[in-house]
């Protein structure tokens, strides 16, 4: 690529940030390598991505960085919150079971086990060795707990 045509692309991006910005927005930029320097906490992005999705907060992804539409003191907490709810949920999950766990707990305010207890019933997690692990796709998984109305607390 030509230095002018980096230079342009450089300028595109900038001109859509301010625009983003001048409407009152806030974006937070994280590096994906340095995710965990940014956010304060080592989080995993995939599902850290699709919590904050879940959570109505706009987010795009690049080769290297994510676009975070809101503030970064917003962005923080909701990572340390993920990362607290995801060590909890470790004790019970392992890997991407773990991962939803926390990432609906979070998004539907309830405890890790009211979650793994719904994927029992459901058939998405099974036990091995002491912890879940998903039967499903993580993807698919997601779309079956979202599509029932499983927490919610209306008589």
């Amino acid at each position: 690529m030509s230095v002018e045509r980096s230079i342009e692309a450089v300028r595109r991006i900038l001109s859509k940030l301010l625009q983003e910005l001048g409407r009152g927005g806030s974006i937070t930029i994280v590096n994906i390598s340095e995710a965990a320097k940014t956010l304060g906490v080592p989080v995993p992005i995939d599902s850290f991505m699709e919590l904050l999705q879940l959570m109505n907060i706009k987010v795009k992804r690049t080769e290297n960085e994510l676009l975070i539409y809101e503030a970064i003191d917003k962005v923080q907490e909701i990572a340390r919150d993920f990362f607290s709810t995801l060590k909890a949920s470790r004790a019970v999950a392992a890997g991407k079971a773990a991962e939803l766990i926390a990432v609906l707990s979070l998004f539907h305010d309830i405890l890790p086990s009211e979650i793994s207890n719904a994927g029992k019933e459901l058939g998405l997690f099974e036990e091995k060795d002491g912890k879940l692990y998903l039967t499903k796709n993580w993807n698919d998984a997601l779309k079956i707990f979202n599509n029932r109305d499983l927490f919610s607390s209306a008589p």
